[in-house]
């Protein structure tokens, strides 16, 4: 906390002496393809090669990045969004299904959107909040009420402007017991970020044997936050 102080204070409070020291990995990964030597004979005849190997091969490494981004990979130590281990969880009690009065899922979401201000003191400002797909199509097609055009998502939308609500694949099961997941967060890469040491990249090509392989490499350091007390995963 700031704090008043007078001329000559020299005892002003430290941001940093509540620190805390974390070491995250970097690991490598990658993939390859080769083109045998007739193939090339025949590219060289004006017949060209086919894109569709090294485009298999960038999708790969992508897929990956993208696996890493969400769930880490405990075996390599990588974490992460909904494995990093010091955002707070937050307990839903509503169902998203239909089973719920839609008053009562509003206000779980309302709850949930609030809970990185509440544990922060009033700190954090997120900005948005990401569902899994089945939770998204039920808060946006289901009215508020009998009778209105006002949807679940368009209300809470209205009581938080600047806010943004996506729909993401990736959430769907992800919980521990196989439920969705949701999350809030402020979409910001001082406050969560995916740390790609080094993107997609085609290595020399090698020959080998009656054949040309290219290795294509990549390197990932996990999601790493600075501020995880200002995101929450429900």
């Amino acid at each position: 906390r700031a704090k008043f102080i007078a001329d000559y204070a020299d005892d002003l409070p430290r941001v940093d002496i509540a620190g805390r020291e974390a070491t995250f990995n970097v690991k490598s990964f990658g993939v390859a393809y080769e083109f045998s030597r007739k193939e090339i004979l025949r590219s060289a005849q004006g017949l060209g090669l086919s894109d569709k190997r090294p485009r298999a091969a960038r999708e790969a490494i992508e897929e990956k990045f993208n696996r890493i981004q969400w769930y880490g990979d405990p075996s390599a130590g990588l974490f992460g969004l909904l494995n990093f281990p010091y955002i707070p969880r937050y307990a839903l009690t509503v169902a998203f299904d239909g089973s719920a009065d839609p008053h009562d899922v509003l206000a779980e979401l309302n709850a949930l959107s609030r809970q990185p201000a509440i544990l922060t003191d009033d700190t954090a400002s997120p900005n948005t909040l990401l569902l899994a797909p089945e939770k998204y199509y039920y808060v946006s097609d289901t009215p508020l009420r009998e009778g209105s055009d006002t949807t679940i998502l368009e209300h809470f939308l209205g009581t938080h402007p600047g806010w943004t609500v996506e729909s993401v694949n990736e959430l769907r099961g992800a919980g521990p017991t196989g439920g969705d997941v949701a999350v809030v967060y402020r979409r910001d890469p001082l406050n969560v970020e995916h740390k790609l040491v080094e993107p997609f990249t085609q290595l020399p090509a090698q020959a080998r044997n009656l054949a040309v392989v290219t290795n294509c490499v990549a390197q990932s350091g996990g999601v790493v936050s600075d501020y995880p007390q200002e995101m929450v995963i429900g």
